[in-house]
């Protein structure tokens, strides 16, 4: 489905006049024949020297310390825009990062850090709600996989944590959609690893998109919350209920050209409204990559 050409030039206007450089450089990447190597150089800025992902990739979280949920925003950059070449510094200062054992306890990197506290951020940053809210370790591990040489410490401690993980999902079946997220992230990185033929891939599969279709149609998540570089979405959630999303999206849309957005800081910091347009210029380049896909 093409977007409207109203829709799109008032979310052109937004994003010109509100986002930060690297979603500037991820909209003229997707939208306007920018290159990779773009995205790339403004994403490089974002990687602290023992190549963990701080200073607000993540905009609603401002640490300047290295954090796993920095070092997972940078992935789903990587995703989005198709990149994969291991060898880059970007990729190996992550795995450098994920393999030091920072933020890493009882088999799991950690959602939330103490550091959080100490720098402007959402309050499901804060420790006593990030555990609860999202464990980003199945996604990183599918990234590690992905990137790093077999039979390498890293990887056989991400083999063992797919592992795990996909077990715990068909025992527990997470439901909320960024957890759901991290497990479709999982699925894609492993499903085809030779290694990983002997676990009932295609049962996990199964469990996996029918609590995705199920969460869509229940209203309480979007189909566009399961998107990412792919069209897997469609086959999940069916044609009608992503076509009557991406209608909505741009209805939706507002007279500035961007989309709403409900979420709120709940703490003191004054940097809520700066980080919420930066949220508004990624959520309109998501909502067209979605569109676009249907």
């Amino acid at each position: 489905m093409n977007a409207s050409r109203r829709f799109l030039e008032r979310a052109k206007k937004f994003i010109y006049r509100n986002a930060r450089p690297l979603d500037f450089a991820r909209w003229k990447f997707h939208f306007e024949n920018g290159s990779a190597e773009e995205v790339l150089e403004i994403l490089s800025a974002y990687q602290n020297r023992d190549g963990g992902f701080a200073h607000a990739v993540e905009p609603d979280l401002w640490n300047i310390v290295s954090t796993p949920a920095g070092v997972w925003a940078a992935s789903e950059i990587l995703r989005e825009i198709g990149f994969s070449d291991s060898s880059h510094p970007i990729v190996q200062g992550m795995l450098e990062y994920l393999a030091s054992g920072k933020d890493f306890e009882n088999n799991r990197w950690q959602f939330s850090v103490p550091s959080n506290r100490c720098y402007p951020h959402a309050a499901w940053w804060e420790e006593q709600n990030g555990g609860v809210a999202l464990d980003p370790t199945p996604a990183l591990a599918g990234f590690v996989l992905k990137h790093a040489e077999q039979n390498g410490a890293l990887y056989r401690r991400a083999r063992g944590i797919a592992v795990k993980s996909i077990f715990e999902y068909v025992v527990q079946k997470p439901q909320d959609a960024p957890s759901l997220r991290c497990y479709l992230e999982l699925l894609g990185d492993t499903q085809e690893l030779e290694e990983f033929g002997a676990l009932n891939m295609a049962f996990f599969k199964r469990r996996l998109y029918r609590a995705v279709k199920q969460a869509a149609e229940s209203g309480k998540n979007k189909p566009s919350q399961f998107f990412e570089n792919g069209k897997r979405v469609f086959e999940i959630c069916g044609e009608d209920l992503c076509k009557a999303e991406a209608e909505a999206v741009q209805t939706a849309q507002l007279p500035d050209g961007s989309l709403p957005v409900s979420g709120q800081w709940w703490t003191d910091y004054k940097q809520a409204e700066i980080a919420q347009n930066w949220w508004k210029c990624s959520l309109l380049i998501s909502a067209l990559l979605f569109i676009e896909a249907i």
